[in-house]
């Protein structure tokens, strides 16, 4: 049998030409989130919103369409930003992200933007500060002294609680000091002596006026159940906030000693003591009994009235 080469030959072209295999090149999807710089792409996010794990060094991806800031927050560790525990932003930064991240990373402390521009929870300090309250006003009795409605004051001793009082010194009770009636006080109802014997001096009666105020002047009257009932050497401690004092006198004060006399408001009288300060703002004023006196003598306040 002859074959014919040639015709074999185009045989085998056409049979190969008849058999086709599929073969497909793979192209990237466009949708799929382009890496930050230098890192991996944050895993669950989407290009509009690049929530989920943060994106894992190198800068954060830039302000756009597809780079809007953490909108569940997520936050971004970039090479000079550090990840916010409760929500910093990458980029722009989204609704309740801690702050706007800048282009190198997102900021964001663990309780707000320490590199952030505020966070949610952080950010600038609270007007006041430590200190206390702003000063407010007062308004003022016909004597220009303050009004007193609802001051109260607190009594205390070096070394924890106060002895007891005597029992017919039960009433001297702190709101006497400011019912403008002269016949009631507030007392230590114990001797100077037994308190110093009880090393309780330094002794402290620090006043609430409720409000901060300016205030430059004071004035105390032991009251007329016994005008000789003052410390030895008195001290004055102001605060804004009832926790960091400042004292104001200059060195102690050594209240008046009063002659017999008839009791205010029936006469003017030198058993009335009167100490001055530098103008400074005060919500509480400490009076501090620093020694006691030479004779045996209580520790009261028929009266005490501050001002501006």
């Amino acid at each position: 049998m002859i074959i014919n080469a040639r015709r074999l030959s185009l045989g085998v072209t056409a049979m190969a030409a008849a058999i086709s295999f599929p073969f497909f090149v793979g192209c990237q999807d466009d949708t799929t989130p382009t890496p930050a710089s230098g890192g991996m792409v944050a895993s669950g996010g989407t290009p509009a919103n690049m929530a989920g794990s943060a994106v894992a060094g190198g800068t954060a991806p830039t302000a756009g369409a597809s780079a809007a800031g953490a909108s569940t927050g997520g936050a971004a560790s970039g090479a000079s930003g550090s990840g916010g525990v409760s929500g910093g932003a990458a980029g722009a930064g989204g609704t309740s992200a801690g702050g706007s991240g800048g282009a190198s990373g997102g900021a964001g402390g663990a309780s707000g933007g320490a590199g952030g521009a505020g966070g949610a929870s952080g950010g600038a300090a609270g007007s006041g500060g430590a200190g206390g309250a702003a000063c407010g006003t007062i308004t003022k009795a016909n004597d220009g002294s303050y009004t007193r409605t609802g001051w109260t004051a607190a009594y205390a001793c070096m070394g924890g609680t106060c002895p007891a009082k005597n029992g017919a010194d039960t009433g001297d009770v702190d709101t006497n000091a400011f019912d403008n009636d002269y016949q009631t006080r507030w007392s230590t109802g114990v001797y100077q002596s037994a308190l110093k014997n009880q090393g309780k001096f330094p002794l402290t009666f620090t006043v609430d006026m409720k409000m901060s105020a300016p205030i430059s002047k004071l004035t105390t009257h032991p009251g007329c159940k016994d005008i000789f009932d003052s410390p030895g050497t008195i001290e004055v401690q102001v605060s804004t906030n009832g926790t960091d004092f400042t004292t104001v006198t200059a060195s102690p004060h050594t209240p008046a000693v009063p002659p017999n006399e008839a009791c205010p408001p029936n006469a003017s009288s030198v058993a009335t003591d009167t100490i001055t300060f530098p103008t400074t703002c005060a919500r509480y004023v400490r009076l501090i009994g620093t020694q006691r006196t030479t004779s045996d003598r209580y520790w009261a306040i028929g009266d005490m009235k501050i001002y501006p």
